[in-house]
């Protein structure tokens, strides 16, 4: 019995896929070229915090910033990330799932992503300008 519930316990862990801790901050700005090359882009730079602690009302909670080409700065927040790295907006921001990349992650754009709050805000749709954003690790917590 003790051989089967240790097979058991080895199978389970096998067919589980292991989960990279996803913590940090993580942040791109996208060069003049780019930006030129992707004129229909509207991000021109984008900062991930995730993972540093699970009070939302802390200033290490995960959160989402983007600039956009109209030099304005909003945060999209708080986010409820899950264990498998799918965030979701609060208030029907929309959400995104985020790998892990070698030297940062790779957020996927779910639908749209809202940035701002209720009165204030910008959306940015998963077209294929804003579908994935790739992003550098910068340290270990946003400034």
């Amino acid at each position: 019995m003790r051989t089967l519930s240790a097979a058991l316990v080895l199978v389970t862990a096998l067919a589980t896929p292991a989960r990279a801790d996803i913590k940090g901050c993580y942040e791109r700005v996208y060069s003049a070229a780019h930006l030129h090359k992707h004129r229909g882009q509207k991000v021109t730079m984008m900062r991930l915090q995730i993972g540093l602690t699970k009070d939302i009302d802390s200033a290490q909670a995960d959160k989402l910033w983007a600039t956009f080409r109209n030099g304005r700065s909003l945060a999209t927040w708080p986010l409820e990330c899950s264990d498998n790295h799918r965030c979701f907006v609060e208030g029907d921001g929309g959400s995104f799932h985020i790998d892990e990349t070698a030297d940062g992650v790779k957020i996927s754009n779910e639908g749209y992503i809202r940035f701002g709050d209720d009165e204030d805000y910008i959306e940015v749709p998963d077209d294929t300008e804003h579908r994935v954003f790739l992003l550098k690790r910068v340290g270990a917590g946003c400034k």
